[in-house]
C-alpha cells in the first residue's frame, strides 16, 4: 500500500499544482502555447531518441514483437495515406 501511495501522491500533487497555477494565471497564457510547442517538437523527440539509444536489446531473444510493430506501423501509415488522398484533407501544424 505504501508503494502505491509513493507512486500516486506525487502525480496528484503535480495536478493540484498545475490547477493552482491556472487559477492564479501564472504564467501568462501565451507562455503555455510556446511551452507546448517546445515540449512537443524538441523535448519529447529527444527523450524518445535517448531512451531508444540506451535500451538494452541484447537480452531479447524473440524479435516477433518488433516485426509485428513494424508491420502495424507500415500498414496504418498506408491506410492513413490512402484516406488522406480520398478525403483530400490537409492538416497544418502551426
Amino acid at each position: 500500500m505504501l508503494i502505491v501511495l509513493n507512486v500516486l501522491v506525487p502525480i496528484f500533487i503535480l495536478i493540484l499544482l498545475g490547477y493552482f497555477f491556472k487559477q492564479i494565471k501564472f504564467p501568462h497564457q501565451d507562455f503555455w502555447l510556446y511551452l507546448d510547442k517546445f515540449n512537443y517538437f524538441v523535448l519529447f523527440p529527444s527523450l524518445l531518441f535517448y531512451k531508444l539509444s540506451t535500451a538494452n536489446i541484447k537480452s531479447i531473444t524473440n524479435f516477433d514483437f518488433i516485426i509485428v510493430a513494424i508491420i502495424a506501423i507500415l500498414l496504418l501509415s498506408a491506410i492513413l495515406i490512402i484516406l488522406n488522398k480520398i478525403f483530400k484533407s490537409s492538416i497544418l501544424l502551426s
